[in-house]
């Protein structure tokens, strides 16, 4: 997969996709330094391009990570084959908390559930929320919470056992918010 116009286009955004990659790679490598070199301490994520930059370096980092925190994004399929998925279960303890936008035109949510469900058959425990009627550029309030509460999680994931039923506690506890007001 990969929507590109030419061979050239596609080689261009490999590389940027290396160089973001290398990027990222290098601060992981400075916190988890500043951490004694506990890279189960640091949580990781991003929105749209910068989430899926953000899970493909936390996958290909060489040691597991506390948590992903991935918005509206996906694998990048195009980078990630078969074989390179079965060399990510090493990171399969790391949780990942994916928000998803049912109106998402850019990241489709088929394509979201697809390459949440490939991670999810690894072992990764992936906890992700999708809110309908949300397009790829727009502010939610509930994904806010989200976040906030998952960054919380991510910051208990560290020191306890992961508890799923959280999520969905808070799920049943935000359920209000993703109803639409009423004219």
């Amino acid at each position: 997969g990969g929507r590109f116009e030419s061979e050239e286009a596609a080689h261009e955004a490999a590389l940027q996709l290396e160089e973001q990659t290398k990027r990222l790679m290098a601060i992981l490598d400075r916190e988890v330094a500043l951490l004694h070199g506990d890279s189960s301490l640091v949580t990781l994520g991003g929105g749209a391009q910068g989430g899926s930059v953000a899970l493909h370096a936390a996958l290909h980092y060489p040691a597991p990570l506390n948590a992903l925190i991935c918005l509206r994004c996906a694998l990048l399929e195009r980078y990630t084959t078969e074989d390179l998925l079965e060399r990510f279960r090493k990171h399969a303890r790391t949780p990942i908390f994916a928000l998803a936008a049912g109106n998402d035109d850019v990241c489709p949510l088929a394509h979201q559930q697809k390459a949440l469900l490939a991670l999810s058959q690894l072992g990764f425990r992936v906890v992700w929320h999708s809110e309908e009627g949300l397009d790829h550029t727009t502010d939610s309030l509930t994904e806010q919470r989200h976040i906030a509460y998952w960054v919380a999680q991510a910051a208990e994931v560290s020191s306890h056992a992961f508890d799923a039923d959280a999520v969905q506690v808070l799920n049943k506890n935000l359920a209000p918010f993703h109803k639409k007001p009423q004219p």
